[in-house]
């Protein structure tokens, strides 16, 4: 059953790979929790200089899973303006 759930959560996460969320930082160590309250660790050192409780958005690069761990993540990078494609591309 473990094996099960671990599964479907693996397979939700990596559906979401390539999508831009929003997602409210939460703490100091570059942690924030997405919109559908997935925990999203940002991979950019720049979020250290926002504010606890600020929001942000963020493109979801991959899921990590460790077996060793009961908090897997998505990962993402900051999705800074210069990233999103202009009018008209």
């Amino acid at each position: 059953m473990r094996q099960l759930s671990a599964e479907r959560m693996k397979f939700m996460a990596l559906k979401q790979v390539g999508e831009v969320v929003d997602v409210l930082l939460l703490r100091s160590k570059l942690g924030g929790l997405a919109r559908n309250y997935w925990p999203v660790q940002v991979t950019d050192e720049m979020v250290q200089n926002f504010k606890r409780g600020s929001e942000f958005k963020v493109k979801i690069t991959g899921f990590d899973h460790n077996e060793g761990r009961m908090d897997p993540h998505l990962v993402g990078r900051l999705q800074l303006d210069l990233d999103a494609p202009g009018p008209g591309c």
